[in-house]
């Protein structure tokens, strides 16, 4: 320790001089030299001043000693002296090498002379050496030669040879055995070899030195030779040591000893290493806390934590601070061991279990929050979360968008957001970044209304800033998302509240127009028609005069500014705003769908016209509308209303005209149809069917499904309007074009009948040819009956009976012919029966009636057989010609001639028994009679038949003969046998 007290009085040397140079008025330079913290420049240039002066005051110092030297050379003192001239010169390498340290320093070196910017520490260090040896050299005998031989070898060492420095501290060790400073000796050995990585040659000095338990470096010793166990891979060995270390502290300091020998925080947190290779971690807080004793372990478990984390033992991690936190739960630094935890768990993708570590730190910072009250800043626990929540949220978000699979993500990230910023210290762009993204995460993760709450927090810091922008654009999509479009009232005015402040702070931001917009469309929907209809025109005709019409919200606010109007049919204003917007539009879809409103709008104010009653304006606004707005689809639709108006003002005439003026118009309309179907059965109405078989004949053109029907019909028309030519050329074509043989038959019966009406007799055999050879049923059948019905009204019974006999055969034919066919042959057997004579002898009167009696019974068959087959007209004739058989019969029995001798009581009693035949024949023929005319009335036969059947019961009856009556007899024309039912008639 020599050394070190020559050293103090060499420096006390130096500050003696430097206080006897200075001043009067520098009595503050102590003040004046000061460090202040925070004042990097300056206190360097304060450093620089104070090594200036010791160096001043070392040169003087050096100057006084050359002198003595020189004064007391060969003397007593001289040792002593060049023992001090040596210390000096290592005090004056300490000042040369803060310059060397400094010369990089612009600042300092600006203040230095030339000869101190030259000066070496290595210069004045080799002096003291030189000085050193020569000391040894020429006084072996010093008194102090054991400190000359250690600053020799400390001054070798500063030169950076430790060899030498090796060999004379040996020498020192070897030669002087009861010096004070061999433990330093031993210990400057020991850090060489350890600093060669010589571990046992530098444990065994370092145990040299525990031979001087009272030495200041002996704590020092054993700590370094634990170090040395370490390195020989001895951990247990080492920790051994260090807990001698601890005890040997402890020990300092309840004497209350020199603090420096008390090296138990080194100790203790090396321990933490030496631990981390062979202690349990489930031991280690019981472990630390014994060796701590009255020192916090705390340190130490984050440090052995740390040790743990560097080796990737996270299950020993989690145990170590899970029982720490147990143990101490007060304590400091469970806010870091908490924050380890969160840290390790996410290492082990554990995400539940470092949200549970993070919401645990963040209950216990608000805890510790809450007792500082206002009293504290920022606490260091608010730091921890704030960081480590702020980077684990990030990383999960981006994670998650990196599409890692892992369901935990999102929702950590939300949790770690949400403890982040509810631990901020104020609002910066950093922290609105956050929120930024801590908002898109909500949004991803569907919770848009607390997205939208989010975004809205964020406050712009310049009227230009990006982020604000997108967020307060961000919260009103978010919110409109948590809405789904269905807006609360609660909703619709938070929407105005974040649309107003983001018009007002981004009046031209991309997206002003389309929240501007909404606005108004959430009025709409919620059928606030008046308000979203100020709104959406000023948006689409602000600026209607320069055409800025591209914007696509604001094509859409003319749209719907439109249809409020119709919604609340205000087609006069809706029509002039339309018109309008078509100035000056060039071609194109916006054009055509412009023009669509404009006429559709026109078109309803004519309906209103029809709705309040002014037809007639209505008839002529809707031709109007029609003539110039042709090319509308409405157009066509317009004309039909008018002639719809027509009808049903009851102007017939002139909607079957505009009806069929449509024709020409609008040939491709949907309604022609129907209106040439309504025009055609107006025209029959009012019996012009002329003109309604010209719109037939049209409307076969435009119906072609029904062609050849509409055709046949209109030639019925003809026929009644009595241009039976036309009729006849209608039928003759369409009998051409038929390929189905019994259409072409009843075409050419038609053709038939008109040329009997004109007795054109070729012409009806020619087309008699056509029908029969056609052979179809029933119309061949039909033909064979009427030649058998006109060979009867010739009298020619034997082939009107055999005609009829070929029908009677055909069951399938129509009830009609076969009745029609049985009634013929009927009346032949009628005529037969009638013509049979009564005449005769009294002994042939048996043999006459029964021959009478017989045609009767073959009569009446025949006439019930053809009353069988249903027909009206043939079953009402048969009764009525079955009652004239009857009574005929009647009368013929009365009038019967006997001839021959008959005596009196036998003609009396012949006369008898023919009254008793002739009374009930009589009655039957009556009661016929009267069945035939409630027949005729029955089926509504208002023909010949009644007139004649009820002549003959009044004749029969004894009524006054009533004045005779003309027949009328209907004009035998022929109409379709379908009915259809087209627009206002029906066609049969």
């Amino acid at each position: 320790m020599k050394n070190l007290i020559s050293f103090l009085i060499i420096f006390s040397f130096s500050l003696s001089s430097l206080a006897k140079n200075a001043k009067p008025q520098d009595a503050s330079i102590e003040d004046q030299l000061k460090f202040k913290d925070g004042d990097e420049k300056g206190n360097d240039i304060k450093a620089l001043k104070t090594e200036i002066l010791v160096e001043k005051s070392e040169k003087r110092a050096l100057a006084q000693l050359q002198k003595l030297l020189e004064k007391h050379r060969g003397g007593k003192l001289e040792p002593g002296i060049l023992y001090r001239l040596g210390e000096l010169y290592m005090r004056r390498a300490r000042t040369e090498r803060f310059f060397e340290i400094h010369k990089n320093n612009q600042d300092i070196m600006s203040f230095l002379p030339t000869v101190v910017k030259e000066g070496s520490e290595k210069a004045q260090i080799k002096k003291a050496i030189s000085i050193y040896e020569n000391l040894r050299a020429k006084f072996p005998n010093y008194e102090n030669l054991d400190a000359v031989i250690f600053n020799e070898a400390y001054a070798d060492q500063q030169l950076g040879d430790e060899k030498a420095a090796e060999n004379v501290f040996r020498k020192l060790v070897t030669s002087y055995p009861n010096s004070s400073l061999l433990p330093d000796a031993y210990l400057a050995i020991g850090e060489i070899n350890y600093q060669h990585k010589l571990f046992e040659p530098a444990l065994q000095n370092f145990n040299e030195v525990r031979k001087f338990p009272e030495a200041r470096v002996y704590p020092y010793s054993i700590y370094k030779g634990a170090w040395c166990y370490y390195n020989l891979q001895n951990a247990k060995g080492g920790l051994k040591e260090l807990e001698a270390v601890v005890e040997y502290g402890a020990k300092v300091a309840q004497a209350k000893g020199d603090a420096k020998l008390d090296l138990r925080k080194e100790a203790l947190n090396d321990m933490t290493l030496f631990y981390s290779d062979v202690g349990s971690s489930a031991n280690a807080v019981e472990y630390f806390s014994a060796q701590s004793r009255d020192l916090d372990p705390a340190p130490m478990l984050i440090r052995l934590a740390e040790l743990y984390d560097r080796s990737a033992k996270f299950a020993d991690i989690d145990i170590l601070l899970t029982k720490f936190i147990q143990k101490m739960p007060a304590n400091e630094l469970v806010a870091s061991a908490r924050e380890y935890l969160v840290w390790n768990d996410e290492h082990l993708k554990l995400r539940k279990k470092a949200v549970e570590q993070m919401n645990a730190l963040n209950a216990l910072c608000q805890e510790r929050l809450k007792a500082a009250g206002n009293k504290s800043g920022r606490l260091d626990c608010q730091e921890k979360i704030a960081e480590s929540s702020k980077k684990l949220a990030q990383r999960w978000h981006a994670l998650w968008k990196k599409k890692v699979k892992e369901d935990d993500l999102l929702p950590s990230a939300e949790v770690a957001y949400q403890i982040y910023l509810q631990n901020l210290d104020s609002k910066d762009n950093e922290q609105n970044q956050l929120r930024m993204l801590y908002g898109e995460l909500l949004f991803q993760e569907e919770k848009y209304r607390e997205a939208s709450q989010q975004y809205a927090s964020i406050d712009a810091f310049k009227p230009d800033d990006k982020l604000g922008r997108e967020a307060a654009y961000a919260a009103i999509v978010s919110l409109e998302k948590a809405t789904k479009d269905k807006w609360s009232d609660v909703d619709e005015q938070q929407f105005k509240g974040l649309a107003d402040i983001y018009l007002k702070k981004y009046p031209k931001a991309e997206y002003a127009l389309d929240i501007e917009f909404k606005k108004y469309f959430i009025a709409y929907e919620k059928a606030r028609y008046d308000e979203a209809a100020i709104g959406f025109k000023k948006m689409g005709w602000a600026n209607i005069e320069n055409r800025k019409l591209s914007q696509e919200k604001i094509l859409k606010a003319q749209d719907l500014y439109l249809d409020i109007l119709n919604i609340k049919k205000d087609y006069k204003n809706l029509r002039e705003s339309a018109n309008i917007l078509l100035k000056g539009l060039q071609d194109g879809p916006r054009t055509i769908a412009i023009q669509k409103i404009y006429r559709e709008a026109y078109f309803a104010e004519i309906q209103g016209l029809e709705e309040s009653g002014q037809t007639k304006l209505a008839i002529d606004a809707y031709k109007k509308f029609s003539t110039e707005q042709k090319k509308s689809e409405l157009a066509a639709r317009a004309w039909w209303n008018a002639s719809q108006l027509e009808f049903k003002t009851g102007d017939v005439f002139s909607g079957a005209n505009t009806c069929y003026e449509m024709l020409k118009l609008y040939p491709e309309s949907s309604q022609l149809k129907e209106c040439l179907i309504k025009a055609a059965g107006a025209y029959e109405s009012l019996a012009r069917l002329d003109l309604a078989a010209k719109v037939l004949m049209d409307l076969a053109q435009v119906d072609l499904a029904y062609e050849s029907k509409w055709q046949e019909l209109a030639g019925d028309f003809f026929v009644l309007s009595g241009a039976a030519e036309k009729a006849i050329s209608v039928y003759a074509k369409l009998a051409e074009s038929k390929k189905d043989l019994k259409e072409r038959a009843t075409l050419i019966e038609k053709q038939i009948e008109i040329r009997k009406i004109g007795h054109h007799a070729t012409a009806v055999s020619e087309l008699t040819k056509q029908l029969v050879a056609l052979n179809q049923e029933p119309e061949t059948s039909r033909y064979l009956v009427e030649q058998a019905e006109e060979k009867f009204a010739q009298n020619d019974f034997t082939n009107a009976f055999n005609l009829s006999k070929k029908i009677i055969g055909r069951e399938t034919l129509p009830k009609n012919l076969l009745a029609r066919a049985r009634f013929v042959q009927a009346q032949i057997l009628d005529d037969e029966f009638k013509h049979q004579s009564v005449k005769s002898r009294i002994e042939k009167v048996a043999t006459v009636l029964g021959l009478k009696t017989e045609k009767l019974e073959k009569a009446q068959k025949a006439y019930q057989a053809a009353i069988e087959y249903g027909d009206p007209e043939v079953s009402v004739k048969a009764i009525h010609k079955l009652a004239g058989c009857y009574l005929h019969y009647s009368q013929a029995l009365k009038g019967l001639k006997v001839t021959g001798e008959v005596s009196a009581a036998d003609r009396a009693a012949f006369q008898k028994e023919i009254e008793n035949l002739t009374i009930p024949m009589e009655e039957k023929g009556i009661d016929s009679l009267n069945q035939a005319l409630q027949a005729a009335r029955k089926f509504h036969l208002y023909n010949q038949s009644v007139v004649e059947i009820q002549a003959e019961l009044d004749k029969l009856n004894l009524k006054a003969e009533a004045l005779p009556l003309k027949p009328v007899q209907l004009p035998p024309v022929y109409l379709p046998q379908r009915k259809m039912r087209f627009g206002g008639f029906v066609s049969r």
